[in-house]
């Protein structure tokens, strides 16, 4: 898996990735962000988003798929290959919801014992 996003960014400059603690229904934590590979470095930049939004289009409001970005971040991730693959491998628990509270600055307290789902889109 770091190979292939390691490839997205160098040959296309960015990478969209979903992150989450199992493929199936069960999953209790989802991560979206995209990475950018600029001339300072590997560049994170994440948002916790509602996923339908209303929009008014000649003041008539109706619902719409898209990403309402209520909460939004850049960080410097020159450790990305490492954080990756320490959370791909870690052991499902405790210790991955630590490592995974602090990479992403999150509250999760639920886990399951999948292993993390990675997603390129």
């Amino acid at each position: 898996m770091i190979l292939r996003i390691n490839e997205e960014l160098h040959e296309k400059g960015v990478a969209f990735l979903q992150l989450a603690n199992s493929t199936g229904e069960d999953k209790t934590y989802i991560h979206e962000f995209v990475m950018f590979n600029t001339t300072v470095g590997i560049v994170r930049v994440e948002s916790y988003a509602k996923e339908e939004v209303f929009v008014t289009v000649d003041k008539i409001s109706k619902r719409e798929r898209g990403y309402d970005l209520y909460c939004g971040r850049i960080v410097e991730w020159p450790t990305w290959q490492i954080d990756i693959t320490n959370l791909l491998t870690v052991k499902p628990g405790n210790i991955r919801l630590k490592f995974w509270n602090e990479l992403f600055t999150s509250n999760e307290y639920l886990d399951t014992n999948n292993l993390i789902d990675v997603v390129m889109f």
